[in-house]
């Protein structure tokens, strides 16, 4: 599922419903102050009629809550917000940002809002520019909205030690959203930036004295639909933390046109102090083109211990057509870059490449997932340093014979001049030899048995690689491995080299030889090793369920990473109800298009044509893609405009809904199938978002529930589940479900599966 709010240690993804679909977030109203460029700071009192001269004297005169109506006309100066008020351009009276202008020149910035009693202040409609250094500076305050604004020419004379200057910059805040700005030529610092606060403030200058930023997290801000063109100095958009203990987290960057900028989307922990880190960004549905340094770059800038970027997801874009990045080694063009050790667990998948020399670049990433992406041949070199089934590596099996017999037959993928596997065979393996093992990030934790020494001389142990193997806690081997589907069965797991794994046997005195197609292991004198436990099954022989869906099927938020499927999960509840053996292939983020584009792939359609049982839950982030058009951020009801444009939205994913559905009947005409609608994440105390999301989600679910009835299929009832029940389903702050949220999903998918029998529709 893709829309809802965020919180700090929430999950992903997408845009406030009370945001989306009710306007931008307007503190409660007590007022209307007006401002006029014929008004008078001395005898006006901010009425329509005897209005202000200036902003400031309107802010300073306002109460917490009131609209500052901006007539109109140039304003010159540097406005200062301290309280929770909104400053829009007039709208009834020929308003917008082409006509109300704020002209910064010699100023620090256009508009400065800081401090938590700014929370929930609003700009709107308006153009900024000429400022010294950013348009818009947010400092500790948080649920800001920034919308529909002009940020054209700023960061004229930018001051020295200001690490980020970018025209609109948001440090320490959190739950606030950029949405629907076009952010052109401003000459430093480059378009929007998030980042935490604290004994580094990045928005001030810090003239040797780092301590001036009061503490402050960077949590699950949105930038959303913002169009950025010729902006130098800096990327388009940065999500970087500066201040160890602080961090950003769960940001988002979904539906930007980011074009001729110095770069697109830059991550980053910055080298400022210790444990700075970065997790959980989205960065989804954004075109990124002609950057003078690579689209997406994820990393750490060294410098200091600690530094972390990790589970950063970069799904769904358009890239083309940018640049290099050699302050990395990078000399030649890519489109999306992973590089130092400190960045782990960056998913790359479903993004549209061309005109790079390289479309992934990963150098030094730990667990970098890259699948499904799409590239032409002005693509050089579709994925470099992370094996990959779409960069051409070649599928086969391998037989693993242990004293002379074969026990098992794995999956494997021929990347270049190597073989590799999933390391989780051979962990099931060892396991049956008295051998348990942690996976963890990258590193592999071997617990030998009492007695079992190894012969360190007899393995190469290496000083790179993005696997690490430990036994007992001591390094044995480091190797270069790879996330991708498995062949088997669809599922995403870790693959390494075999020769490399036929190196550590022998370190632990286990006679083995690789040969084609073939792994021989001997253990001394013995004539069998048992049979090797949880191995998925390769066929239909064993009954089993195929949950396909986005990050409600994925489980996303339940863990302590959100790397694999969590267990908690519903598919994996029904499967231990049946007896089912499960493969989850929810993908967070996934809309209806790309499960489509997914169901056209060899790993999915084996996956399908395998299950007795299948779970389908789709359609949620299908109406994220209004978002990014104007007329969704201006007002609290639906526009006819707007409904016309989630109406676009639900006549597609009726037509991708009937695709879907009769390929699962073509690939599978014998599976149980059940279909669940959309639930409501918005409590119904937000009246008014509950009420519009009510609109929408009514629209979708008719939907659901007229091409499920034409295949005969029943329909897991998620939205009448989960009503009056947010606060117990979902996790707090967040629209993902719980674990009781995943129990209920679970229930109401038995009852729909025990309804109908199989090969009804």
């Amino acid at each position: 599922m893709k829309f809802g709010k965020l919180a700090a240690g929430a999950a992903l993804l997408v845009m406030p419903l009370s945001g989306l679909m009710s306007g931008v977030s307007y503190a409660q109203s007590t007022g209307v102050v007006y401002v006029s460029t014929t008004g008078s700071d001395t005898s006006g009192n901010g009425t329509s009629g005897q209005p202000y001269r200036t902003i400031n004297q309107a802010v300073q005169s306002a109460t917490p809550g009131s609209i500052i109506m901006v007539e109109p006309g140039t304003y010159t100066g540097m406005v200062t917000v301290t309280k929770s008020v909104t400053i829009q351009s007039d709208p009834a009276n020929g308003g917008g940002a082409t006509s109300t202008i704020i002209d910064a020149t010699g100023q620090n910035n256009g508009i400065f809002i800081h401090g938590v009693g700014a929370t929930s202040t609003v700009i709107e409609g308006l153009t900024i520019e000429h400022a010294n250094n950013q348009a818009i500076l947010v400092d500790n305050a948080s649920c800001v909205t920034i919308a529909k604004n002009d940020i054209v020419d700023n960061g004229l004379q930018p001051t020295a030690g200001v690490l980020e200057n970018k025209p609109i910059t948001l440090v320490g805040s959190s739950y606030s959203v950029v949405a629907g700005n076009t952010v052109t030529g401003n000459q430093a610092g480059g378009g929007i930036a998030i980042a935490d606060n604290g004994a580094v403030n990045p928005g001030v200058a810090q003239n040797g004295n780092p301590a001036q930023g009061g503490a402050g997290f960077a949590d699950a801000n949105l930038v959303i639909a913002n169009t950025l063109s010729g902006n130098g100095g800096g990327s388009a958009i940065a999500v970087n933390s500066y201040n160890g203990g602080q961090g950003a987290s769960y940001n988002q960057v979904i539906g930007n046109t980011m074009t001729n900028n110095a770069s697109g989307v830059m991550v980053a922990a910055e080298p400022t102090s210790a444990n700075t880190f970065v997790s959980g960004t989205v960065i989804s549905g954004n075109t990124i083109k002609q950057s003078a340094m690579p689209g997406v770059i994820v990393q750490t800038r060294g410098g200091q211990s600690g530094e972390a970027v990790t589970g950063t997801i970069v799904t769904e874009n358009t890239l083309s057509g940018n640049g290099p990045l050699t302050e990395v080694n990078l000399s030649q063009p890519a489109a999306i870059v992973a590089v130092s050790s400190g960045v782990a667990d960056t998913t790359i998948t479903n993004n549209a490449i061309s005109a790079e020399t390289y479309g992934v670049w990963n150098s030094g990433a730990v667990n970098t997932l890259v699948a499904n992406n799409r590239t032409n041949s002005t693509v050089v070199t579709p994925v470099y340093g992370v094996a990959s089934q779409s960069a051409g590596a070649t599928n086969g099996n391998i037989s693993i014979v242990v004293n002379g017999s074969a026990l098992l037959t794995v999956p494997s993928i021929a990347d270049g001049n190597q073989t590799f596997i999933p390391i989780w065979y051979v962990m099931s393996e060892l396991k049956s030899l008295g051998m348990t093992s942690v996976w963890a990030k990258g590193v592999w934790n071997l617990t030998l048995p009492t007695g079992v020494t190894v012969n360190t001389s007899a393995i190469p142990t290496g000083t790179s690689g993005n696997i690490a193997i430990t036994a007992n806690g001591n390094l044995l081997l480091r190797m270069n491995g790879f996330a991708a589907p498995n062949p088997a069965n669809g599922r995403m797991t870790t693959f390494a080299p075999i020769t490399d794994l036929s190196q550590l046997l022998a370190g632990m005195g286990i006679q083995n030889q690789v040969s084609a197609g073939m792994w021989n292991i001997v253990i001394g004198g013995s004539t069998s090793t048992g049979t090797t436990t949880g191995t998925p099954p390769a066929s239909g022989n064993t009954k089993s369920l195929v949950a396909l869906g986005d990050s409600i099927t994925f489980g996303y938020g339940l863990g302590k990473t959100n790397l694999q499927p969590s267990p908690e999960a519903f598919p994996y509840l029904i499967g231990k109800a049946g007896n089912l053996s499960v493969t989850d292939l929810g993908v967070p983020g996934l809309t209806s298009s790309g499960l489509l584009a997914d169901l056209a792939t060899t790993s999915f359609q084996q996956a399908v044509k395998g299950a007795s049982v299948i779970t389908l839950d789709i359609g949620s982030n299908d109406l994220l893609q209004p978002a990014e058009k104007d007329g969704l951020f201006t007002g609290q009801t639906l526009t006819p405009t707007e409904l016309a444009q989630f109406e676009t939205v639900v006549q597609q994913f009726t037509i991708n809904l009937q695709a879907t559905l009769q390929s699962l009947v073509k690939l599978n005409p014998t599976a149980k199938i059940v279909v669940y609608n959309i639930y409501n994440p918005v409590p119904s105390s937000d009246t008014m978002a509950h009420a519009v999301a009510v609109k929408i989600l009514s629209a979708m679910n008719a939907v659901i529930a007229q091409e499920a009835g034409s295949f005969h299929l029943p329909v897991a009832n998620a939205y009448s589940a989960f009503s009056g029940h947010v606060s117990q389903y979902i996790l707090t702050g967040n629209v993902h479900p719980n674990a009781q949220g995943q129990a209920v999903l679970a229930k109401i998918g038995e009852q729909a599966l025990s309804s109908v029998s199989a090969a009804t529709h």
